[in-house]
């Protein structure tokens, strides 16, 4: 899947979720260029990989010098369900030629931590469930929540999500498709 903005508009919001297993592969890219005053720009991708996954994002985010007073937001998140899936590579890039801009960018790739697993676990909760609350919540983060625009989708997008947490695509040699609560259904 490769995205490009390239159109004049006062902003741009751009929010992506992906749900990776098996060999599956996603490169997201994009490129906004904020060249008049007081511009918006959200450029967000988070990520759960499972299975021997993999994912990349490419994106550039400019402000010229005549994009003072703009805001630009560009995120990577990614969360590795597998030992065998990987992110490679990641680079959010911000050029800024103005003054008086709010700009932030960064990229997060690590697993489910054992902490968390465990404050779960103690409280009742089976650890493959819990590993399916963590990556739930972890895919639902404000940054990537559909707009309002979109709406009308989410019940969709959240029956996907639901069904991929209960059936996580798997690898035969991904040792983490058990833990997760087991592979496709039989």
């Amino acid at each position: 899947i490769r995205d490009r903005y390239q159109r004049r508009v006062h902003g741009v919001d751009c929010r992506s979720v992906a749900l990776l297993g098996g060999q599956h592969r996603v490169d997201h890219s994009a490129e906004v260029n904020h060249s008049s005053a007081g511009t918006a720009s959200h450029v967000a991708v988070h990520a759960a990989l499972g299975g021997r996954s993999a994912t990349s994002f490419d994106a550039k985010v400019r402000i010229d010098a005549a994009g003072g007073g703009s805001s630009a937001h560009c995120a990577d998140r990614n969360l590795l369900l597998s030992p065998l899936a990987s992110v490679s590579p990641s680079r959010p890039v911000l050029e800024i030629f103005a003054d008086d801009v709010q700009a932030t960018h960064g990229v997060a790739v690590g697993g489910l931590d054992g902490p968390s697993l465990d404050y779960l676990s103690a409280r009742g909760i089976p650890v493959p469930r819990a590993r399916q609350l963590l990556t739930r919540a972890f895919l639902s983060a404000k940054d990537v929540a559909p707009p309002p625009s979109v709406l009308s989708a989410a019940p969709l997008l959240k029956s996907d999500l639901q069904e991929w947490l209960r059936h996580p695509p798997a690898c035969s040699d991904d040792p983490s498709a058990a833990e997760m609560g087991g592979g496709p259904p039989e």
